[in-house]
C-alpha cells in the first residue's frame, strides 16, 4: 500500500501543485546566488538524450515528503522522496529502499520505476526548505507498465523549484 501511495503522490503532483516561476532552466543544480529567489526547472539526460520539463515542474514538500513531477511531449519524470527529517542530503530511490521512495519515467503509455527489481537511483538535495528545493538525481528505472521493456537510464538530473 505504501508503494502505491508514493507513486500516486508523484503522479498527482503534476495536477495539484503549482510553482511561482515559469522558467525551465534548473539553475545548474545548486549554483546561484544564495538567499531567497530560486528558479523553477527540471532537466536530465534520458537514455543519452537531453530532456527538460516544458514549463515549471510541480513540486511539494510537506510532512517530510518531497514530490516533483515534470513533463514534456516525450517523457514525464517524477520523484517521490519520503521520510526526509533534515535539510540537504542524499536519499535512495533504489529498489526496496527502506523509505519507499521512487523515481518514475513515463513515455505515452509506457512506464519505468526505480522501486522494482533492477531499479536504482538517488536524489541529492543541496537546498531543501519549506518553499525551495535545489538538487540532482540519477536513476535506472525497470519496466513497469504499458508494454515498457528493459530499463531506462536517467543521468545529469537537476531541479531548482519553488513551491
Amino acid at each position: 500500500m505504501r508503494r502505491i501511495t508514493f507513486g500516486l503522490l508523484a503522479s498527482l503532483a503534476v495536477a495539484s501543485c503549482s510553482s511561482s516561476n515559469s522558467t525551465t532552466d534548473p539553475g545548474g543544480g545548486g549554483g546561484g546566488g544564495g538567499g531567497g529567489g530560486g528558479g523553477s526547472g527540471m532537466s536530465a539526460t534520458i537514455n543519452g538524450t537531453a530532456w527538460s520539463a516544458a514549463g515549471a515542474p510541480s513540486a511539494s514538500f510537506k510532512s517530510g515528503i518531497f514530490v516533483i513531477a515534470g513533463l514534456n511531449l516525450t517523457y514525464g519524470v517524477s520523484l517521490a522522496v519520503a521520510q526526509i527529517s533534515a535539510g540537504p542530503g542524499t536519499y535512495s530511490i533504489t529498489y526496496l529502499n527502506t523509505l519507499g521512495s521512487s523515481g518514475i519515467v513515463t513515455n505515452v503509455s509506457k512506464g519505468w520505476d526505480t522501486y522494482l527489481p533492477g531499479g536504482s537511483g538517488s536524489v541529492t538535495f543541496t537546498i531543501l526548505t519549506t518553499s525551495h528545493a535545489v538538487g540532482t538525481f540519477s536513476m535506472v528505472g525497470a519496466a513497469a507498465s504499458g508494454g515498457a521493456t528493459g530499463t531506462i537510464t536517467v543521468t545529469n538530473g537537476a531541479f531548482d523549484v519553488t513551491y
